[in-house]
């Protein structure tokens, strides 16, 4: 006779995100200077959570700029010493999310954070080809580093940006960010 336990098996502990060739860690999440307390209700509800990794054969603006608006949020969360709501793998190709890893451990080994902001405010495909989309993005974003005790060293550098973006759809159906540059 055989006795199963009724209390669940501890979970797995968090493994590293293999994004080709570059293992991304998860970094353990401490809340934001500012943020509300672990419980404590949420002054703003969430909005919905975008249906990604983004696989669908012709993606609309609205799916292409919540891609986007997902790798930045994922970048601000990594460079802010923190854990990206989203799987990188998902959302960039292995160079950015190597550059991405770089510039965090710089960060690290100075110790620094960053506190970043970054809202899509306008997304206009301009090109757009079999398993390529270039979109024409304006930004604000704002950035400022962090000592270890959460004490701005620099001023907070608020700006409006326009880049273009490539994405690129990959051997696994997934959209992924591939690079940007900025625009005039």
């Amino acid at each position: 006779l055989l006795l199963r336990s009724q209390h669940p098996a501890p979970p797995p502990s968090p493994k590293p995100q293999l994004a080709g060739s570059v293992a991304v860690a998860p970094i353990p999440a401490s809340p934001a200077p500012g943020s509300p307390a672990p419980g404590a209700p949420a002054a703003v509800a969430p909005s919905p959570r975008p249906d990604l990794p983004l696989r669908e054969a012709d993606p609309s603006e609205a799916q292409i700029q919540a891609l986007l608006q997902a790798w930045l949020a994922a970048k601000a969360a990594v460079l802010a010493g923190g854990e990206p709501p989203q799987p990188l793998a998902n959302l960039a190709r292995p160079p950015l999310l190597r550059r991405l890893q770089a510039e965090r451990q710089r960060d690290l080994a100075a110790g620094t954070t960053q506190e970043i902001t970054a809202k899509v405010e306008e997304l206009q495909v301009s090109e757009r080809q079999a398993g390529r989309i270039v979109a024409r993005v304006r930004l604000s974003y704002g950035d400022r580093h962090l000592d270890a005790s959460g004490k701005g060293l620099t001023a907070v550098n608020q700006m409006r940006l326009t880049n273009s973006y490539v994405f690129g759809r990959d051997e696994d159906g997934i959209w992924r960010l591939v690079g940007f540059r900025p625009t005039n």
